[in-house]
């Protein structure tokens, strides 16, 4: 009985500090799919690294969907308004291999801006600060 109640113990402590699942290494990032932007700026985006040498990177799935979320922010924000960016992840022994696929879209560019009823600012200053 003792015995029993000793591993109960064990396994609810491994359980309560998450020592059951193993830390799995980030081998590799890549983007696939990118067409116009700078990949190596979309790279700069990415949070999740892989590990190197000297410094050891673990995956983190939460952290892996919000690279995804940036990546496409990035591309919102340099007029690829309808861009998808999906994820996905290959386990091999333990380390994790990343893959973000970018569907670009076409691009959008913004030509004109009309403001009606403006009374404190000159169009030629509005267009200044859109910069237009």
């Amino acid at each position: 009985m003792k015995l029993m109640s000793f591993g109960l113990m064990a396994s609810l402590t491994a359980l309560l500090l998450g020592e059951s699942e193993p830390k799995l290494k980030v081998n590799s990032v890549a983007l696939m799919g990118v067409r116009t932007l700078n990949e190596s700026e979309l790279m700069s985006v990415i949070r999740t690294k892989p590990s190197s040498l000297f410094k050891n990177q673990y995956f983190d799935r939460r952290l892996v969907k919000f690279d995804a979320i940036s990546l496409k922010t990035f591309c919102v924000s340099n007029g690829f308004l309808f861009a998808e960016v999906k994820d996905s992840v290959i386990i091999q022994d333990e380390t994790v291999s990343i893959f973000f696929k970018v569907q670009e879209g076409k691009q959008i560019f913004l030509k004109h801006v009309e403001v009606l009823e403006n009374f404190k600012l000159s169009n030629e200053k509005i267009n200044n600060i859109l910069e237009l």
